[in-house]
């Protein structure tokens, strides 16, 4: 089997253990050769849109780039209300960004309905 084989049977591995939840697999598709960071970063957005903290520990250890694929995972978790990853990202340095500003509303979005500031009563 050539490398670039190996790397997409161990990268097709570390999907199956995203979607197992299986943080063994995951770690031995790593192992193997699987990019913690291909396709985009798909593997960080799916363990952010599947509430899987520990997957996403694992995948930033491993080598997920941040500086690509934070800001596509961090609104994706956000989206989720996965506030554990969103907060995590963030405390990482990561930031949402849409035509060069920040979001404002994404850290308001992460906390919740209690973080809202109720408006003037009329």
């Amino acid at each position: 089997m050539d490398a670039q084989t190996q790397r997409d049977s161990a990268s097709a591995l570390l999907i199956a253990g995203l979607s197992s939840h299986c943080l063994e697999r995951m770690q031995a598709a790593i192992d193997a050769g699987a990019d913690p960071d291909f396709s985009d970063g798909w593997p960080l957005a799916l363990s952010c849109a599947t509430h899987q903290h520990q997957a996403t520990d694992l995948l930033i250890r491993c080598g997920a780039r941040l500086e690509s694929s934070g800001p596509r995972a961090l609104r994706v978790a956000i989206q989720a209300g996965n506030q554990e990853d969103a907060e995590l990202l963030i405390a990482l340095g990561v930031s949402v960004k849409e035509g060069g500003a920040p979001v404002a509303k994404s850290e308001r979005q992460i906390a919740g309905p209690s973080a809202r500031r109720p408006g003037p009563r009329m």
